[in-house]
């Protein structure tokens, strides 16, 4: 199958923040003349490929379209013919909204503001021509400008500290059901996020460049006549990520890793984040491995109905016996 490179780069900040401000980015469109031709502080480059000696010279029209929309509302739509490509073609987008900062943090700096799931990233998505649901793939980004500087490191080798590098790249996916637009809506530690510097752990900023990468191939629309892709009500919002009771290491999911920190405290005078109601507050006890396996598998905002829940090791049921011997002979007492 051949390979169609397709690169669609947003970058998002720069705006002076209210402390109060929840939005840290937002494009709907509405400010643009309807018509052909590109948006304000939007640009794109493209290319391609034909068969043989026959040129392939792209065109890929943008406009702010009202087709299929609601009376005064717009969206942004890229169309492309592709017809003529043969090994590949591609075509990129950047929409520039600055850099956040010290002085203008995202989200104005609101408390949390620190933590990649208390941020939802939504835009709404129309494909025509595409194979499937999937109309885009990409990449969120948090592109620290001043890394060299911060921790004394010439990542590149060239002799310099001033580079910047990206700390946190998490994969995203946008899809279109095929019943008009198709909302897309996910936080922002959805996933496994990378960092482009060897041996550094992703590491998200609200004080550093927000960048969302856009793209798709062959893979996603086939070399033909009418693919287009309409993006519109695009946000980057401060929502705080509800909790998910019995995750014990607040990832947001309840698993393994919660069983890890139940056992490395069993016994200990502490009160694990996101324990059961009333389970033994302020201490770690065999009732709170009970509830942690009554809710094995569940996020937050979701419930299963059935999983497998592994169950401790020999030591571990040991430890339990005497974690809850300890907890009777106190109620005993009491």
């Amino acid at each position: 199958m051949r390979t169609i490179p397709f690169l669609a780069v947003l970058l998002l900040g720069f705006m002076p923040l209210t402390a109060s401000a929840q939005i840290a980015y937002s494009e709907d469109f509405e400010g643009e003349f309807p018509g052909p031709g590109q948006p304000a502080a939007v640009s794109y480059t493209y290319g391609g490929v034909g068969s043989g000696t026959d040129p392939f010279n792209p065109t890929f029209p943008q406009e702010i379209s009202t087709d299929g929309l609601g009376e005064f509302q717009q969206a942004y739509k890229i169309s492309f013919d592709t017809s003529a490509a043969a090994d590949y073609y591609f075509f990129g987008l950047g929409m520039f909204a600055g850099f956040f900062g010290p002085d203008f943090r995202a989200g104005g700096g609101v408390e949390g503001g620190t933590e990649p799931g208390n941020w939802v990233f939504s835009a709404d998505v129309r494909s025509e021509g595409a194979w499937g649901e999937v109309a885009l793939r990409g990449n969120f980004v948090v592109y620290d400008p001043d890394y060299e500087t911060t921790f004394g490191v010439d990542v590149n080798s060239d002799g310099d500290m001033v580079d910047g590098f990206d700390t946190y790249i998490l994969p995203i996916t946008l899809v279109d059901n095929g019943d008009g637009f198709t909302t897309n809506s996910f936080r922002l530690d959805a996933g496994t996020p990378t960092s482009s510097v060897a041996g550094d752990i992703p590491r998200f900023f609200d004080d550093a460049t927000w960048v969302i990468q856009l793209f798709g191939g062959g893979g996603e629309y086939p070399f033909a006549v009418g693919n287009s892709i309409t993006l519109d009500n695009l946000k980057i919002e401060f929502s705080e990520k509800p909790a998910a009771p019995g995750d014990y290491n607040n990832d947001g999911i309840v698993n393994l890793a919660d069983y890890t920190v139940w056992r490395d405290n069993l016994g200990a005078t502490v009160t694990l984040p996101n324990e059961g109601t009333d389970v033994t507050p302020g201490e770690v006890t065999a009732e709170d491995y009970a509830f942690w396996k009554s809710q094995f598998g569940n996020t937050a905002g979701t419930l299963l109905a059935s999983v497998n829940v592994p169950e401790p090791s020999t030591v571990g049921l040991a430890l339990l016996a005497m974690a809850a011997g300890v907890s009777v002979r106190r109620r005993h007492r009491g």
